[in-house]
Formats: C-alpha cells, sequence, structure tokens
C-alpha cells in the first residue's frame, strides 16, 4: 500500500482463503470483495471446489454487471491446472464474462508456467510467491564480505579456489547492433577499455545522488536492458556457451603483481581471513 501511494502503482490484489472462510457462503465473500474493490478484485474460487466456485460467479454476473463491480479475474490457486482452467474459462465465458481473467498461483515456478504456456492453457497471468523469494533449486547463495582496497591500497586473497580480485572496479559492456556481446571487468581507475559503464554510484557520504527518478524510468531502463541480452541467455536453460566477463590488462597486471609481492614477502607476510 505505501509502495502504491509514494510510487504511483496501481494496486490490485486477490482474497485469501481466510476472507472467504470468514462468510457464512462463498457467494457473500465474493460480493463483498468485489464491492470493496469495484473492477479490481480477483476472486478465488479453490477454497471449496474449483469448479463450483465459478458457478458461483457465474451465477452472481448479472448482480455484478448492474452494480458495476464486475472482478477483473478469478484466481485458481491449487488442482490440476491444466484441466481447471479450460474449464473454468468455460463456465465464465457462457455466463458472458470473457472479460474476466485467469489468475494461477500456488507453487508455480518459471518450468511449470513455461508448460503452461505451451500448451495455451488460457491462463492470463501467474503469481509467483515461494519460487521467488527463495529458488527451489537454488534455496541459498554464499555470500561473503571480501576486502579488496582499504586506505593502504588494494588487497588479495589467494586461498586455493577462493582468489579475489583486488581494487575498486568498473564494469564496461560491449554490444554489437544493440545487444550485449560480452563485459569486460576492470579498475576503477584504469584507463576505459571502451564500452559502456555499467555500474554508477547512487550514493555518496550517506546520501543519495540525484534526485530519485522516476518509477516509469527505472522499468523502461529494466526492460531496455533484457531486451539487449543475447537470446540464448533469456532461455529457461543454462546458456551455451555463458556470457563472457573478460579481466582488462590492469585488474590481470594488479592481480600478478600482488601475487608476486605476497609470494616474495619473508613470511608471506600477513595472513587473509
Amino acid at each position: 500500500m505505501l509502495a502504491g501511494r509514494e510510487l504511483g502503482i496501481e494496486l490490485s490484489g486477490t482474497m485469501a482463503h481466510s476472507y472467504v472462510m470468514r462468510f457464512g457462503r462463498e457467494d457473500q465473500a465474493f460480493l463483498a470483495f468485489a464491492r470493496a474493490y469495484p473492477g479490481r478484485a480477483v476472486l478465488l474460487l479453490d477454497t471449496y471446489d474449483t469448479l463450483a466456485g465459478a458457478r458461483t460467479v457465474a451465477a452472481l454476473a448479472p448482480q455484478l454487471r448492474a452494480d458495476g463491480i464486475v472482478p477483473r479475474a478469478v484466481r485458481l490457486d491449487s488442482g490440476d491446472l491444466f484441466e481447471l482452467a479450460p474449464a473454468v474459462r468455460e463456465i465464465l465465458d457462457d455466463a458472458d464474462l470473457a472479460d474476466v481473467g485467469i489468475f494461477a498461483s500456488g507453487d508455480l515456478d518459471e518450468y511449470r508456467i513455461a508448460e503452461l504456456v505451451k500448451r495455451d492453457v488460457p491462463i492470463n497471468g501467474f503469481g509467483v510467491g515461494t519460487q521467488l523469494g527463495t529458488g527451489g533449486d537454488a534455496p541459498s547463495l554464499g555470500v561473503v564480505y571480501k576486502l579488496v582496497e582499504d586506505t593502504t591500497g588494494p588487497k588479495i586473497k589467494l586461498a586455493p579456489d577462493k582468489l579475489t580480485l583486488p581494487g575498486r572496479k568498473q564494469v564496461y559492456r560491449f554490444t554489437e547492433r544493440g545487444r550485449a556481446v560480452y563485459d569486460v571487468l576492470a579498475l576503477a581507475d584504469e584507463p576505459a577499455p571502451g564500452g559502456r559503464p555499467v555500474l554508477e554510484p547512487m550514493l555518496a557520504n550517506g546520501r543519495r545522488v540525484g534526485p530519485r527518478e522516476p518509477l516509469a524510468a527505472a522499468r523502461a531502463r529494466r526492460a531496455a536492458a533484457v531486451d539487449a541480452l543475447p537470446d540464448h541467455l533469456r532461455s529457461l536453460q543454462a546458456p551455451r556457451p555463458a556470457y563472457p566477463v573478460r579481466r582488462s590488462d590492469g585488474l590481470a597486471e594488479l592481480v600478478g603483481r600482488l601475487r608476486d609481492e605476497r609470494a616474495s614477502s619473508p613470511a608471506g607476510g600477513p595472513r587473509a581471513r
């Protein structure tokens, strides 16, 4: 709600099973929710029986239409979507509710969604919860703070299989015909190797650099960045070949120099932690 107010996002939502269960009858819950969110409500069908819920919406259609509160969609949150969605679509269409969409949720991931789309199941939108907040195939991401530079200069860690790249960095993206081809990881203070610098400062001295941009500008930038990706990187399968990221000459030279300095130190220098 706060994001909608602060950023001007159009808000919509769906009801919970507990909302339906608080009413004596399912049709009472649907009417109350549709009146609370006229024209924007998404009615949850499967608290008791999905097809029965769809028939309840169909029976309410004349009253909903007369009151100007036809819901935006109905939601399917369980069961076999490949069978239920076409059946619900038929019930809605027969009730002259062709403009009411079908929204699906319930432990969906990108692979189930891709199969539903491939088989042309009549679903207009998808809600992904658990699999978006925590990926099922990789539920954790190992991220550890490593020092790469301090007031005395760049730092490197040489532990086996845990080499770190020293120094403050910038990433440069190279494109051809509007598509990203490869990136170069370079030191922030070395001459630009070409391409477009990707990293931009957002905070300085604890404050935002420049005014907050409109949400529409961030959306447009994201869309342009996705459009610029090679097609094979947008596949659900692991990309082959992987997107190339190269090291600049300056970064490679710094890694070599610090490695040599560490090797030539009498006691190997202070150990990295």
